[in-house]
């Protein structure tokens, strides 16, 4: 051997180790986050984001959380976001959970739980009732007593006459549960009729010409004459006013409602029997309500309303309303309605 082999320099024996190129990696298999759980009907969907790496495929699996036996999903595509279970038992609590596997079959761990409850349809409405009034109806409702499927109830609210539809005749959603007595008002609970004695039990506050007479609970008017009735309100001019009266023994002519006082504000001339509703808008100095007989008019009015009319009023009308229970998942019981209001 050369003398030189069994030299030793510290300057070139010594020194800073080199910068390894190895580079450590994770082969170890990601845990997915639990799933969304939605149900429809019986069935549990569930919803997660889709696998990370194209060699990693989902799986999902679900018990009743007061079982230990599975039931696995088999292996998903790794672009699913997806799943839906079979039926489940009702009011029974179950537990969801997700894994990946890769291509190879190796299994990584799985996910937390997720849980959730499916619920049967739910039951009738005990009661529905529904009062019309001035800008509103008032509703009411009775629930089961004993509905634990029970989680919101679907308002319709649908012209008189015309078949339900769902989708545009859908007026509200509220929540619910069993046992439960509920009110809502559909329009502005405010409103309030500007006329004393509305309903004609005297002459207090009426102004009569010719040929009207009040008695009996109501203001008649006799063939032959032309003539009005009247009472004096605040009026606020370029506002609308809701009107309504019901005619009643109705033989002939025609009536016609009147904002008078200033510029005057004249109305369709009515007929027949019935509950009359229409509109009027307050013109500059109008003081007085004023209903006015033709010559030939024989017949009778009562109930008389007149009073603002403000954004948040229902719409004016004859309305026939539908309440339906939900479950969570917007599944539906049986259908409660149609019952009548008349919206002034």
């Amino acid at each position: 051997m050369p003398a030189t082999a069994y030299s030793w320099d510290p300057d070139q024996e010594q020194g800073d180790a080199p910068v390894s190129e190895n580079s450590e990696t994770d082969d170890e298999i990601p845990v997915p986050d639990p799933p969304t759980v939605t149900f429809v009907g019986m069935a549990a969907e569930l919803s997660f984001e889709p696998s990370p790496s194209p060699i990693l495929n989902i799986e999902a699996r679900w018990k009743r959380t007061n079982q230990s036996t599975w039931t696995e999903s088999g292996v998903l595509a790794n672009t699913a976001s997806t799943f839906t279970t079979p039926a489940l038992t009702e009011n029974v609590e179950y537990e969801f959970q997700l894994r990946y596997v890769t291509e190879r079959g190796l299994e990584g761990n799985w996910s937390v739980s997720a849980l959730g409850t499916p619920s049967g349809d739910p039951a009738a409405l005990d009661s529905f009732t529904a009062v019309g009034g001035l800008g509103r109806a008032t509703l009411n409702f009775d629930t089961a007593t004993v509905d634990g499927n029970l989680n919101t109830i679907a308002i319709y609210r649908v012209p008189f006459g015309q078949a339900l539809n769902k989708t545009t005749h859908f007026l509200t959603r509220i929540s619910a549960a069993l046992n439960d007595t509920i009110a809502l008002t559909d329009g502005d609970a405010t409103p309030v009729n500007l006329l004393t004695n509305p309903g004609f039990s005297s002459d207090v506050g009426w102004t009569t010409t010719a040929g009207w007479v009040i008695a009996n609970g109501k203001a008649s008017h006799a063939l032959g004459v032309y003539g009005g009735i009247s009472q004096a309100v605040t009026l606020a001019a370029g506002t609308v006013y809701r009107i309504a009266y019901t005619l009643l023994d109705y033989d002939a002519g025609a009536v016609q409602t009147r904002l008078t006082g200033g510029t005057a504000v004249d109305g369709e001339w009515l007929w027949d029997n019935g509950r009359k509703l229409f509109k009027l808008t307050a013109a500059s100095g109008n003081t007085t309500f004023q209903v006015d007989a033709s010559t030939d008019f024989g017949g009778s009015i009562d109930d008389a309303v007149i009073f603002a009319e403000t954004g948040t009023c229902a719409p004016q009308g004859v309305w026939n309303y539908y309440a339906i229970p939900e479950n969570a998942a917007l599944v539906e019981g049986p259908a409660s309605g149609p019952v009548t209001a008349t919206i002034i």
